[in-house]
């Protein structure tokens, strides 16, 4: 509400199941990044205090 006017809108937003295996592969894609993420992250910034 601004100076007693109110304004709405109604957004429809489509909700999709199961992508057939996207889910899964992004997942490994997405594990084997943050396993080389992490070693670096620690070697370049070791004031972060990343241990294995």
């Amino acid at each position: 509400k601004r100076d007693g006017l109110e304004q709405t809108e109604t957004v429809t937003v489509n909700v999709l199941e199961g992508l057939g295996g996207v889910e899964d592969e992004l997942a490994s894609v997405a594990a084997e990044m943050l396993d080389k993420f992490i070693p670096w992250l620690a070697t370049n910034h070791p004031e972060l205090g990343i241990t294995s």
